[in-house]
This record gives C-alpha cells, structure tokens and sequence, in this order.
C-alpha cells in the first residue's frame, strides 16, 4: 500500500476519485487506475461530486455526478473521459438495460438516455419533475425510476418512453432493484 498525504490529483486511482470530493489523506493500493489529469481538472472546476456508478461490461462503465457530469471508461476503470449530459442538473443514479444502452436520473425529473454505451445522450420526457434518485432495470425492456414524494416512472421499451405509476407513498424513494425480471422493490424515507 501506498499513502498519499497531499493532493497529487494526476496519481489518484479512478475508483478512489470517484468516491472522493475533496482533497484529503488518503490510503490508497500501489497499482490502482488512474484518471488522467484533463479529467480530474474538469471535475474539480465544476465542482462535480460524483454519485453513482455502473458497468455494462466487465470494461464498459458510467459514472455520474452533480452539475451533470458523466465520464465514460472502455477499460475497466484505467481511464475515464468526460462526455456532455446536456444538463448541468445533478445525476443521481445510473444504470445499464443492457451492454449498451443506459439510462441516467438526476434533479428535476432529468432522465437521460444512451444508446451507444454512454457516448451521447438525450433528454427522455417524464410526466414529473420531482427529483429522481433510484433506476433499475429488470430485463433489457422493463425499467423503473423512484423519487421524491414517491415518485415513480416506468418503461416497458428499454428506456425510450417512461410514464408515471400509482404512488403508494409520499415519502421519498432512494433506490429500486428488481427481484424478478418484472417485480422490483423500492426503498425510502420511512422504511
């Protein structure tokens, strides 16, 4: 193991980055990924926190962050690059349909759509405009989003449209994972 007690961004291991917000000591492994610099300086000049992150892929992964912020790695983690959200709204969740499409969540009802592994995304329309926090997919077509107020979105085509469902509570829904490819459990304020 390495200690790093200063901020030399350009050494941080991608995986540590993500978690981070901040520079602080930290305890880091000696031969981890690196983000390149570009990317680091990017983050921490947009003041960009990251949220979340999946993988379609064993090499293929999306993060994504405040201020709408999404990097893209083709090589397990080695390197990321920044690509445009068309949002500077904070995402808060992501998640893969299948190795190539992806679907990412934020503030205000955002909803992004990839169809090329997280290359170019597009703006899907929701009926809502409540904070989303919590994705899931099923199957390669059945999705759902959870929110504030109970907020639930849902779609049937892979992510391409999405409408609201009944609310079964006010509070708010942090996250969704299916259980089956066609039922999901969603979590939140209050139990």
């Amino acid at each position: 193991m390495t200690i790093r007690t200063r901020c030399d961004a350009h050494q941080w291991p991608a995986l540590v980055l993500i978690a981070a917000t901040a520079c602080a000591d930290s305890v880091q492994p000696d031969h981890a990924p690196t983000l390149p610099f570009a990317q680091i300086e990017w983050l921490l000049d947009h003041g960009a926190t990251l949220n979340a992150i999946a993988f379609g892929t064993h090499t293929t992964g999306i993060a994504v962050g405040d201020v709408g912020a999404i990097l893209v790695t083709r090589d397990a983690g080695s390197s990321w690059a920044h690509v445009e959200s068309g949002t500077d709204r904070p995402l808060r969740a992501v998640v893969f349909a299948d190795s190539a499409r992806a679907v990412a969540i934020g503030a205000g009802g955002v909803l992004l759509r990839s169809e090329d592994t997280g290359v170019s995304w597009a703006r899907v329309p929701v009926s809502s405009a409540v904070e989303l926090r919590g994705v899931a997919f099923g199957s390669a077509g059945v999705g759902v989003a959870v929110g504030d107020s109970g907020a639930i979105q849902h779609t049937g085509d892979g992510g391409r449209t999405w409408s609201s469902a009944a609310r079964a509570t006010n509070s708010v829904l942090h996250a969704v994972r299916f259980t089956t490819p066609g039922s999901a459990v969603a979590v939140g304020d209050g139990g």
